[in-house]
């Protein structure tokens, strides 16, 4: 089994930085916990932009009813989407815990 993947050239390895996963037993786990991290950091990024989007077409809005109601509605999903994105770590985190398994 590969205990750890590494890069060698002229005789020297060169070892992968620090906090990626390079093998073993545990490998599965890092790599997974390193994906949903990613996800979950990616998730709150899309749902502030989005809020931020939604406050300049409401800001912009010029008193259109259509565009106000338009800016509300990407306003509420950005919020909705917040919140998701908030409470699916601790979430995740609890369900992994009862079940006695760790990927974070």
């Amino acid at each position: 089994m590969i205990k750890e993947i590494a890069l060698t050239i002229g005789g020297k390895t060169i070892g992968a930085p620090a906090g990626i996963p390079t093998g073993g037993t545990n490998a599965l786990p890092n790599i997974v916990g390193a994906l949903v991290m990613a996800l979950y950091l990616i998730a709150i990024f899309f749902s502030l932009i989005m809020l931020i989007w939604g406050g300049l077409n409401y800001t912009m809005s010029s008193g259109n009813k259509e565009k106000v109601q338009n800016a509300r509605e990407k306003i509420k999903f950005a919020i909705i989407g917040l919140v998701v994105a908030l409470l699916s770590y601790p979430l995740v985190t609890i369900f992994l815990n009862m079940f006695g398994l760790s990927i974070f």
